[in-house]
């Protein structure tokens, strides 16, 4: 009796949840919905798809766990796709891949964002950057615009007063540096 009644439970269960692949995905107000494929052929609209609390995205395709909540309500949970995991990951450390190749990793020693495409920073407020060395540079390994071009011709050009012959220390320069000479931009280039 009781082995009928585990079977029948399991069964049950069975019925309940199912796994699939994602065919579509779109947005519906504020939440992501997908169409999928369950492995037992069944094709499946507009399914809710769960994510952690502040995970956002539109997957193109992936593994999904289908959970029917109620006879008309059901909801997937996941969108893994193993194309996309990141292989050398250390107990602890977790991140994000997309299809492009961009990747921010949690890592133990610290955050790792890669991307072969532009990264933009957006701020309404200011941004600051605190740590004991902060490096920036390019492929070509130079910062261009750390100065401006009026600063190179104020440097290159300028002249000094009470200039002494021999070891002597002479006066200021007779053109004194201003806000023109400096440059709000620092970029690699």
């Amino acid at each position: 009796m009781s082995d009928t009644l585990a079977r029948r439970a399991l069964a049950a269960v069975h019925s309940l949840v199912s796994r699939g692949r994602i065919v579509s995905s779109g947005v519906t107000g504020n939440r992501t919905v997908i169409d999928a494929k369950l492995l037992s052929g069944e094709a499946r609209q507009a399914l809710e798809l769960l994510w952690p609390m502040g995970f956002s995205a539109r997957p193109t395709g992936g593994d999904i766990l289908s959970l029917q909540i109620t006879p008309d309500h059901h909801v997937a949970l996941g969108g893994d796709d193993p194309a996309l995991r990141i292989a050398d990951l250390e107990p602890g450390e977790f991140g994000f891949r997309d299809a492009r190749g961009t990747q921010i990793v949690w890592r133990v020693a610290g955050l790792e964002i890669a991307s072969p495409l532009p990264v933009t920073v957006t701020s309404s407020q200011s941004v600051t950057m605190t740590a004991p060395a902060i490096a920036l540079g390019s492929a070509g390994g130079a910062v261009a615009k750390l100065v401006t071009d009026a600063l190179v011709d104020l440097f290159n050009n300028h002249t000094h007063s009470g200039v002494q012959a021999g070891g002597g220390v002479s006066g200021p320069p007779k053109q004194p540096m201003g806000a023109s000479h400096l440059t709000q931009i620092v970029k690699a280039g």
